[in-house]
């Protein structure tokens, strides 16, 4: 992350007056189901999900998820006009979007409604369901985080009037990085989350579920 590197000469420092008001939305769409992938085109489509069966034995995809978590930030700023031609940011308001926006693909061999059809949609919903677990957790912790960060980022909000509109925008990019990187460290669990349930084991339990 790029933080703005200020003049050693530059005593003044921005602390907040107040706490910067931090609200979070989630929004998870309808989950879509793609039937149209023969199993030769799913197995081609890369994914984060290896194999419980190591690399040396030949698999094929019969249905995958899509449930990645997206995240962005919306930001209100106020200005406020300090000594010696300087100016401060104060980062009024912070409204944070997590987005989910599931999408399960069923091989085109498997047809709608049959026992095989359904057993694989189960199994692939669970996935949706862990990515919206995680984001539960997460809503808990978004504020906390946020604060965090904006107490740490104070000193680094002064800036010269005249870069007024720069300023403004570089400290935007900055606190959307920082959101950024959560949405990563989010994904990067939710891979291990989705990796704990695609095991040998639950595949066969999803076979034999319909043995014709």
């Amino acid at each position: 992350m790029v933080l703005i590197s200020l003049n050693a000469e530059a005593a003044l420092t921005c602390a907040n007056t107040g706490k910067t008001k931090v609200t979070i939305k989630t929004k998870t769409n309808k989950i879509k189901f793609n039937h149209k992938k023969r199993i030769s085109q799913l197995t081609s489509i890369p994914t984060d999900t290896r194999s419980p069966y190591g690399n040396r034995v030949q698999t094929s995809t019969l249905g995958l998820t899509r449930a990645d978590i997206k995240m962005v930030g919306a930001y209100q700023t106020k200005i406020h006009s300090k000594a010696g031609g300087r100016s401060c940011i104060e980062m009024e308001a912070i409204t944070i979007h997590i987005i989910l926006d599931p999408i399960i693909y069923i091989a085109k061999e498997h047809k709608k409604n049959t026992c095989r059809f359904k057993a694989i949609a189960a199994h692939e919903m669970n996935h949706v369901n862990i990515s919206k677990k995680l984001i539960e957790e997460y809503n808990g912790k978004l504020k906390k985080m946020i604060r965090s960060y904006d107490k740490l980022y104070d000193k680094k909000k002064v800036f010269k009037t005249r870069n007024k509109k720069q300023k403004i925008a570089m400290v935007q990019k900055d606190y959307q990085n920082f959101i950024s990187l959560i949405a990563r460290n989010m994904n990067k669990e939710l891979s291990k989350r989705n990796a704990a349930i695609d095991t040998a084991r639950e595949y066969k339990r999803v076979n034999d579920m319909c043995p014709n």
